[in-house]
């Protein structure tokens, strides 16, 4: 499956746009970082390419990664609609 892609700060008034449906930590009900729902429903927004937030409950259990990290026990956000 190939990936969609990242839309960058400079493309977005300063915030980089992660698309869900390529399941990485940022859109995990497990991570716990900084970010919000896009406003599309199908993206989350961070400040930064580098944020990072912890896992809890998924297999980097207590350990901090970056919202671009994935892992096969990703589960959708629920602050996103339901798809």
């Amino acid at each position: 499956m190939q990936s969609e892609p990242t839309i960058p700060a400079a493309n977005n008034g300063g915030l980089v746009l992660h698309p869900v449906a390529n399941r990485r930590c940022g859109s995990c009900e497990r991570w716990h970082g900084e970010r919000r729902a896009g406003a599309d429903g199908h993206s989350i927004e961070l400040d930064s390419e580098m944020r990072m937030g912890v896992c809890r409950g998924g297999p980097w259990d207590n350990s901090e990664r970056r919202a671009r990290s994935a892992c096969g026990r990703w589960t959708v956000w629920t602050a996103l609609p339901q798809r």
